[in-house]
Parts: C-alpha cells; sequence; structure tokens
C-alpha cells in the first residue's frame, strides 16, 4: 500500500501574504525602540550571544544600563535587533537570560518573541499553529516567581523550571530569569535582522486561548552590562 504515496515535499519562502500563499509585502508599525545586539563572546558550541547595549553598539558595556517598558497592553514591550553581516542559520533551541526587575507589582509575566525582519525593515511572516500565516519565527513566555531551575536536568540552551514554588519579587532588587524559546529553524541572509521582543502580555491573540490573567502592573525594568549579564542565546549552524 505504501507504494502509492505521494513523494514527500517541503516548501521554503521568506515572504508570504497573509491568508495566502503567493510572495506579498506585510508592513509592521514601529515604535522607534529598536535597539541592537552586539557579540561579546565568540562562537562556542555553534552558539552566539548578544547583550543589549544601547549606548555602546560596537562592543558589551561596563556599566550596568537599565532599561523601563510599561508592564502591561500590547506593543509596549522591548525591542532589540541584531544585523546578520553574512548568510546565517539559526537552527535548534533558543534560550533569553534575563535580569528583571518590577515596579508596581511583586511579580513579572515575561513575554518573549523573535522575529525575521528584512532589509527593507519588515517583519517576514511565519505560519502560527495553522491558524494565521503572519506569526513571529518563535515565541516563549516565563513568570518571574517560578524562576527556579531544576540545576541537574537544565542545559545552556534549554532551562528546565521546577515549578514547586513561588519566589516573588522584592521592591528594587533585580533577579536573574532564563525563558525558554521554542526550538526553530530560520535562514538569515547577509543584511537581514534578527528582532527579540520582550513584553507583558502575548504576542499573538484572537481565537487561540492565551494568558488572559497577568499579575503584570506598573513597569518592567530590565538590566545589561555590568553584572548583569541579560543576554540571548542563539544556535548557529557553521557554514559548510
Amino acid at each position: 500500500m505504501w507504494r502509492i504515496w505521494p513523494k514527500a515535499w517541503r516548501r521554503s519562502r521568506t515572504r508570504s501574504r497573509n491568508g495566502g500563499t503567493e510572495p506579498g509585502e506585510q508592513p509592521v508599525k514601529r515604535d522607534g525602540r529598536g535597539h541592537a545586539f552586539t557579540p561579546r563572546l565568540s562562537r562556542g558550541r555553534e552558539t552566539w550571544h548578544y547583550y543589549y547595549e544601547p549606548e555602546s553598539p560596537e562592543k558589551p558595556s561596563e556599566t550596568a544600563t537599565a532599561l523601563r517598558c510599561p508592564a502591561e497592553g500590547e506593543g509596549g514591550g522591548a525591542r532589540f535587533r541584531h544585523e546578520f553581516a553574512e548568510r546565517t542559520r539559526l537552527t535548534g533551541r533558543t534560550k533569553l537570560r534575563l535580569w528583571i526587575e518590577a515596579d508596581g507589582s511583586d511579580d513579572a509575566d515575561l513575554f518573549v518573541v523573535l522575529r525575521k525582519i528584512d532589509r527593507s525593515g519588515e517583519a517576514v511572516p511565519f505560519p502560527f499553529f495553522a491558524l494565521y500565516d503572519d506569526g513571529p519565527v518563535a515565541l516563549g513566555w516565563q513568570r518571574a516567581s517560578h524562576r527556579a531551575l531544576d540545576e541537574e536536568r537544565s542545559t545552556p540552551w534549554q532551562p528546565w523550571h521546577t515549578h514547586d514554588r513561588e519566589e516573588r519579587l522584592e521592591p528594587g532588587v533585580p533577579v536573574p530569569v532564563e525563558i525558554e524559546i521554542w526550538p526553530s529553524s530560520t535562514l538569515f541572509e547577509a543584511g537581514e535582522q534578527l528582532e527579540l521582543v520582550v513584553q507583558g502580555s502575548d504576542f499573538m491573540t484572537g481565537v487561540l486561548p492565551g494568558h488572559r490573567t497577568t499579575r503584570n502592573k506598573g513597569d518592567h525594568i530590565i538590566h545589561s552590562g555590568g553584572d548583569y549579564d541579560s543576554h540571548l542565546l542563539i544556535p548557529v549552524i557553521p557554514s559548510a
């Protein structure tokens, strides 16, 4: 019976129109808060580290920096971009380590989005949950009070949270939170960008059962530089 099955096939694309499969443009609103990630460590284990450095994009800052963002509402988070100088393929797991402080709450629900940005500065849409055709590259989310890790099960690229207790935030005290981001495989040509979005609500909303209730209030404060090693760990596949 297997002899009459159709041959396996795959489709690769760099763009799609919302609701179709033909190439098309997808304009995206910009909030003017894009900041660059810059390399701090050399390649190792097929990964790169990128640190948020708004004042000195050429090298990591030795001084601590704090970025304040609204904890509630859509589109009010922090955006960071890195432009690739050469053709680069990211395949595998991605992890975000973020030093976070909450001003106005004793907890923080963090929602993380990875997007591909083309050379013209527009977001490249991806199929998402078989319901949307304008989704991101990958998603991740984490509640700060559930940041405790199982050290034996966790790896450098995949944090394993125990979810066996709550550790509420204290006013004025930043804490490190490791956020697992879904595995993905995306090709970036030279001049294209990887965008990281950190916000206090779901990125995709609509018919999906999202996170309707959060503990977010006031502002989230992202710390980086100096003693705060906030970074994005990405899986780079070496060129052949």
